[in-house]
């Protein structure tokens, strides 16, 4: 009796194993698809994060400067970069904690973008016009 009583359960459980699979998926509980982001931005802007850097690097006037710090911020709030500053004088590289923006004395400015904990990029720049770190919230 133990015999039929196995192999009735074992069938019974295979039964409903089939009917099981064959259900249709319950549309309460599938996930809805992730949203969609669209930038609003049509811009050709560099998408690459080297590309951004060397356009800040490269700026010719203080307003060139602006916009490619801007651009460089917009980029990395986007792409959920991180980065830190570390600004000194150029003249006894004093560091500088806060307030660089109004400081009228040329700075040297390193940047450390990151993902996480892992450091992508560092470069440093002396600001054509101080008045633009407050684009790096400086």
């Amino acid at each position: 009796m133990t015999i039929q009583r196995l192999i009735l359960a074992m069938a019974l459980f295979a039964i409903l194993q089939g009917c099981q699979r064959d259900r249709e998926p319950d549309p309460r509980t599938t996930p809805p698809p992730p949203p969609m982001t669209v930038r609003g931005d049509a811009s050709p802007a560099p998408q690459k994060l080297d590309d951004l850097v060397d356009d800040v690097t490269r700026a010719q006037t203080p307003a060139e400067e602006a916009e490619r710090l801007k651009r460089l911020r917009e980029y990395m709030v986007d792409n959920d970069l991180t980065y830190s500053t570390r600004i000194t004088r150029t003249t006894d590289t004093r560091a500088i904690d806060s307030g660089a923006s109004t400081i009228t004395e040329p700075l040297r400015v390193t940047v450390d973008v990151s993902q996480g904990r892992q450091v992508l990029r560092t470069f440093a720049f002396i600001p054509r016009d101080n008045r633009n770190l407050v684009h790096l919230g400086q």
